[in-house]
C-alpha cells in the first residue's frame, strides 16, 4: 500500500511531467490527463506555484514551467 507522502510524490510528478509534454495546462487539463482528481491538481498546481516551480499565464489562465 502507498503511504500518503508517496503518494502525493507520485500525483506532484505526474501533474509536472504532464504540464512539461505540454508547456502550459489549465487545472482542469491537468486533472484529466494525470487522473489526478481536480481539487487535489489544484491543490499541487498551487503550491508549486508557491514554490516557484509553476507560473500562471494569465491571458489563459494556464500553467507552465518556470524551471529548464
Amino acid at each position: 500500500m502507498t503511504t500518503p507522502n508517496v503518494r502525493v510524490v507520485e500525483r506532484t510528478a505526474r501533474i509536472l511531467q504532464a504540464i512539461r509534454a505540454d508547456g502550459a495546462l489549465n487545472v482542469s487539463e491537468v486533472s484529466r490527463r494525470t487522473g489526478v482528481p481536480y481539487a487535489t491538481s489544484y491543490r499541487i498546481v498551487q503550491t508549486l506555484t508557491t514554490e516557484g516551480i509553476l507560473a500562471k499565464l494569465e491571458a489563459d489562465g494556464r500553467w507552465r514551467l518556470t524551471l529548464g
